[in-house]
This record gives C-alpha cells, structure tokens and sequence, in this order.
C-alpha cells in the first residue's frame, strides 16, 4: 500500500460581541486537492454550522502572476530577490491608486 500524506493548518477564534467560536481549517494532501473547513458556532447552540469546500491544487505549479488575465491570482515568490518583490508591489500600488482615482 502507498504512503500518503496531509498537511493542516487550523486557526480558531471567539468573538466576546456574537459570542461564536470560529474555527478556519486548511487540508492540503497529496491526493491533488486542498480542502477548506469553516466552522463556527454561537453560545448555546447544539450543532455548529460546518461549511466544507474542496479545490484543486496546484503543488508548486503556480505560474508568476502578470498582467491582466492574472490579476487576484497566488504568486509563488520563493525565488524572487527582495528588490524584485518591493518593485513589483510598488507597480502594484500605482496600478491601485490609477484605478481609484479613474485612470486605469
């Protein structure tokens, strides 16, 4: 039988104003998908309300992410230098401000 692996993250919180506990999970396996688990429940209530979704992913195959058909994609910048990383956010923020002032 094959080994096989999963990777989680989970990041829980309380909100004092609702009263919910939050809890945000993160399942990336070796299967090709990552699973995302949302949970929260108010003070009192019985059963939590649980939201799952599973997406696709894309180990180490994310394409750099420039120009307009990949605007609000993940960028993997592991092998960026930090100068091309501050001049990359710098363009970014021009591109911002240009469309909220109307120019883009």
């Amino acid at each position: 039988m094959p080994l096989s692996y999963s990777k989680s993250e989970t990041v829980s919180s309380f909100s004092d104003a609702t009263g919910t506990h939050t809890t945000h999970t993160v399942t990336d396996s070796d299967t090709g998908t990552t699973t995302v688990t949302n949970t929260s429940q108010r003070h009192g209530e019985q059963v939590p309300t649980v939201e799952t979704t599973t997406y696709p992913s894309h180990h180490g195959s994310v394409e750099a992410a420039s120009g307009s058909e990949n605007q609000g994609r993940i960028e993997d910048v592991s092998h960026k230098t930090q100068e091309e990383l501050d001049k990359q956010y710098e363009e970014n923020m021009e591109d911002e401000y240009a469309k909220r002032e109307g120019g883009a």
